[in-house]
């Protein structure tokens, strides 16, 4: 947060052309937040110069005869510009937007795919190999990214209560398999065949 104060700018004196270049200057910026409080900030200002601009442009108009009702107001290259950078970082905070949700989407279906592998085991007989498979999907499990918010809570619920049962059904097997590999050493630790 303090870095972005220190390269916070005041952009109340700047020009219209400034002001379109500085949003100009964000066509390959990545950073949403930044862009977005940018365009807070410089899209009043820029809105107020074009608004005395028009005033002004009306004056003219009236003073040569015009009628106010005839008024038509176009702006000039600096304001399509202007305009057409504010809606290519709209457009482009969008499809950013959507490709997270998208993604979030993807997550929660590879989070259900792996509650059914998590099921599976838990309801399994143990193999040598289902403790390590079971690693193997905790490990998966973690690395998938965020999910849709609606779902998280279910899904973590759902999670846990599986790795709960996991280890429920598996506590009696773990405390036989102690119980055995104790009877297998003797007092002096060496292995008993």
């Amino acid at each position: 947060e303090g870095q972005e104060e220190e390269g916070h700018v005041d952009y109340s004196n700047f020009s219209k052309m400034q002001l379109a270049e500085v949003l100009k200057g964000l066509a390959n910026e990545t950073n949403f937040g930044r862009v977005d409080r940018i365009l807070r900030e410089v899209r009043p200002l820029y809105n107020e110069i074009r608004n005395k601009e028009k005033a002004a442009a009306l004056e003219r108009f009236i003073a040569d005869g015009g009628v106010e009702d005839d008024f038509n107001y176009k702006g000039d290259e600096v304001d399509h510009e202007f305009d057409a950078s504010v809606k290519l970082l709209r457009g482009k905070k969008n499809k950013h937007f959507k490709e997270q949700e998208e993604q979030k989407n993807e997550n929660l279906a590879r989070k259900n795919a792996l509650l059914e592998k998590f099921r599976s085991l838990a309801d399994g007989e143990d193999t040598e190999n289902s403790f390590a498979e079971f690693k193997l999907l905790q490990k998966e499990w973690k690395s998938i990214g965020p999910v849709p918010n609606v779902h998280f809570r279910t899904l973590w619920a759902n999670y846990t209560a599986l790795l709960d049962l996991y280890y429920d059904q598996r506590s009696i097997y773990f405390e036989l398999k102690e119980l055995d590999r104790k009877r297998t050493w003797n007092t002096s630790g060496s292995y008993v065949k």
